[in-house]
């Protein structure tokens, strides 16, 4: 997970759960339940670099799959974006 700049929990501050998340490759600020980067798509939690992992591989074997989840994915970041907007925060450091 530190490929995506992930950190053990062992490693990992305590963090107030309703945090905005900073994005570790684009510094760009998103909600506390965003999971990727509503800017460049970075995982933002082990669950999702774990996903992300999933769908590099069923991406090869079950395009279809990939698709389906790609446009849930999309419609979810839309949602994402909208709160971002909503809730007034800031896009970048």
């Amino acid at each position: 997970m530190k490929v995506y700049g992930i950190t053990d929990e062992g490693e990992a501050k305590k963090i107030h759960p309703m945090a905005a998340r900073q994005c570790q490759e684009c510094k760009h600020i998103n909600l506390h339940t965003t999971e990727y980067c509503l800017n460049c798509l970075t995982p933002l939690a082990e669950e999702a670099a774990q996903c992300m992992d999933v769908l590099a591989k069923d991406m090869r074997t079950n395009p279809e799959s990939f698709i389906s989840y790609m446009k849930q994915f999309a419609a979810k970041a839309a949602a994402d974006a909208v709160a971002v907007e909503r809730a007034g925060i800031g896009s970048s450091l």
